[in-house]
């Protein structure tokens, strides 16, 4: 029910969108299919109990209004969720990175916490991370300003690495050790989903370091053993969605 409704309870409503692209991703989970949704499960109940007292939900007086009056509660999903079958393909590829890993929702432009379908893959998201602005890049074919001049092996390495062509470092909030547990069917299947949206030209703004040795948001993913990304020691603000638990569960 969490998983997919993005509420834990039917009689709760989900505030759609905050401004934060974890609202957006939590609408895409329940295209999830049924297996998947079971690894997830079966993987965090081998997780050590950990206690950690997490803040009641206070939405605003406008948030207040929306529960109560235009938010009905979350529809239970009942049917079996089928998806494409696995392997190197669009069709697969946009289950994965729009179910199973939602990062369209990362890197595509919102306005007032809502994503633009029309710019999806397009980049220009910012994160404030430790007080740094990090924007997500714009994904898109355009050669320009997106990635319309990098061949799949590019992409692949990428993920893998943590460093892209250019030789900069993908940095913080963008979750490349955990997007590396993938098959190297899973990241071809999806770019090539990517390859299928259409060319959008945006100029994405450089990221806005303030300072060297700033927590999170000046480092990259190495600085931080993966087991430690999530961890409250390092004081890193990335959330553990299902994704993260999901492909650790495949692996």
């Amino acid at each position: 029910m969490t998983v997919r409704s993005g509420t834990s309870s039917p009689q709760r409503g989900r505030l759609p969108g905050s401004g934060k692209p974890e609202a957006t991703v939590a609408e895409r989970f329940d295209g999830m299919s049924d297996d998947d949704v079971g690894a997830i499960v079966a993987y965090l109940r081998t997780l050590e109990p950990v206690e950690n007292a997490v803040p009641d939900f206070k939405p605003s007086v406008m948030g207040r209004i929306l529960l109560a009056f235009a938010i009905k509660p979350a529809d239970r999903i009942t049917a079996p969720v089928s998806v494409p079958p696995p392997g190197p393909t669009p069709e697969y590829g946009d289950y994965l990175a729009n179910h199973v890993s939602p990062r369209a929702a990362c890197h595509t432009p919102h306005v007032r916490g809502v994503i633009q379908e029309g710019k999806l893959w397009s980049g220009g998201f910012d994160f404030n991370v430790d007080g740094d602005i990090i924007y997500s890049a714009n994904l898109t074919r355009d050669v320009e300003t997106g990635i319309g001049d990098r061949t799949e092996n590019d992409f692949v390495t990428t993920i893998r690495t943590g460093v892209n062509p250019d030789g900069i470092v993908v940095r913080l909030p963008i979750p490349w050790p955990q997007l590396g547990n993938m098959t190297d069917d899973d990241l071809r299947a999806i770019r090539l989903h990517i390859q299928t949206v259409p060319a959008i030209s945006n100029v994405v703004p450089e990221n806005e370091i303030k300072g060297p040795s700033r927590g999170c948001g000046t480092r990259a993913w190495s600085d931080h053993p993966v087991s430690e990304a999530h961890s409250p020691k390092t004081g890193c603000v990335h959330a553990f969605s299902p994704f993260d638990a999901y492909t650790v569960a495949r692996t």
